[in-house]
């Protein structure tokens, strides 16, 4: 607390009734609050430089100056603190203009100590709130920019509003530079741009989401700042192109609470690389046991010609699946399954949801709830796998191989949760169907 007036009579009194008070949680103020009096304006304003202060009382007329004209400098000093102007002279006028001018209040000498009082816890109070927003946004601060994962805030607009050190890196510019710039149109490529806007609307409109995208720097790619946006040719050509799996949610943020939609990023760029060379690896071995089936079968030249048309006609049927059939399989929803009765022998059509877990296509159950395509596909795992949403309707031959793994149902069965929104994991991992599904090729 810092008092800065001439009248040492009015200076005492203030002091007395200060110390004197009890605030209204009860502590004594005397055991809270430290007060500092200075007679002068230059004298007040050192000490405030100096110390610091939380509310100061201050007489509108001083020996060298007034006190409204000193109202910004102790602000400047001390940015959290409050000012209480004071003068003998109290009309509607005087008061209005110290409230423009910057002060917390406006009070006059002939004050009730009731009233003064009441009006220094008040400010006290809103300097204490200004000081613990200004902590915990700082805390804030500091977790946005020391996590290892990219975080980017995107406004209604889609405008970049908050890129922290890990996702400015990898966009190539400073946090700042990139406030204001269209996120996808800068830093998603083309292909990945549908996909991405539309997890962003669907977040913005308050459902969680999860999309892979690519991500790149432009100058990486040989573009400049305000290029409109990173072409596939560019992507591919880049030196240095990430993959990164997007978690997408909504939160109020920033002072005038606009919704901000938030990213939380995971470079998976090494993982996908793994899982590809564990792919080749897993096609160069299919190719060593088929070469040794061959060497048995070359003795009989007919067997020999008809095994190859036969591996011949299932490459040429997967070559055949075109790249929106792909997307369309990259991003999971519902389908029909077309299943071989155990029973009938019948065909059996449902609908059901399909998921894209980590590049794998996944079909599963709610836990304990048994329907007949389970049965079924344990009989007899080839089945017709029809797409029906969107622009791509296909009906592709497929095969299932049933989960029964427990460390491969740990890895897939969170990922199914998280998009049905159940918190049984461990339920699932128990109970529910889980089968991994090959797709062989178009039906037919």
């Amino acid at each position: 607390m810092l008092i800065i007036d001439d009248n040492v009579e009015l200076v005492g009194s203030l002091h007395a009734v200060l110390m004197s008070a009890e605030l209204s949680d009860g502590r004594a103020a005397s055991n809270t609050i430290e007060v500092s009096t200075a007679s002068r304006g230059d004298d007040g304003l050192a000490m405030a430089r100096a110390r610091g202060f939380d509310v100061a009382i201050v007489d509108v007329k001083l020996p060298d100056t007034s006190g409204v004209d000193l109202i910004p400098r102790l602000r400047e000093a001390s940015p959290f603190g409050e000012v209480v102007l004071m003068t003998g002279f109290a009309t509607m006028d005087a008061a209005i203009g110290a409230l423009r001018s910057g002060a917390y209040a406006f009070v006059p000498k002939s004050f009730r100590p009731e009233e003064l009082i009441s009006t220094v816890e008040q400010a006290l109070a809103k300097v204490r709130l200004a000081r613990e927003r200004e902590e915990f946004e700082r805390r804030y601060r500091a977790l946005v920019e020391l996590t290892d994962v990219l975080v980017v805030g995107l406004d209604a607009e889609d405008n970049v509003a908050l890129l922290n050190r890990k996702a400015s890196a990898y966009a190539g510019v400073e946090p700042g530079e990139a406030v204001g710039r269209p996120f996808i149109e800068s830093w998603i490529p083309e292909e990945d741009g549908v996909r991405m806007r539309e997890a962003i609307g669907l977040a913005r409109g308050g459902r969680t989401q999860e999309v892979e995208t690519a991500f790149v720097d432009p100058a990486a790619v040989g573009t400049s700042r305000d290029a409109p946006r990173v072409s596939s040719r560019d992507l591919r050509e880049a030196p240095a192109r990430r993959r990164v799996r997007w978690h997408l949610s909504m939160a109020r943020g920033g002072t005038d609470g606009a919704a901000l939609v938030y990213g939380f990023g995971i470079d998976v760029t090494e993982r996908r690389a793994l899982e590809k060379r564990a792919a080749d690896a897993e096609a160069l071995s299919a190719m060593g046991t088929l070469a040794l089936n061959l060497a048995h079968e070359i003795r009989n030249p007919l067997n020999a010609a008809i095994l190859q048309l036969h591996l011949l006609g299932r490459h040429l049927d997967k070559l055949a699946i075109d790249q929106p059939t792909r997307d369309a399989l990259d991003r999971g929803g519902k389908i029909d399954i077309t299943t071989t009765g155990r029973k009938t022998g019948q065909p059996h059509r449902i609908e059901i949801v399909f998921h894209n877990v980590g590049g794998r296509l996944y079909i599963s159950g709610m836990p304990g709830f048994k329907r007949s395509y389970i049965a079924n596909l344990l009989a007899d795992p080839h089945f017709t796998f029809h797409l029906k949403e969107g622009p791509v309707t296909a009906d592709l031959a497929a095969t299932a191989r049933v989960i029964t793994d427990d460390a491969e149902r740990r890895e897939v069965l969170p990922h199914i949760a998280r998009i049905w929104k159940r918190d049984d994991v461990d339920t699932m991992i128990e109970s529910s169907p889980l089968f991994e599904v090959t797709i062989d090729g178009p039906a037919g």
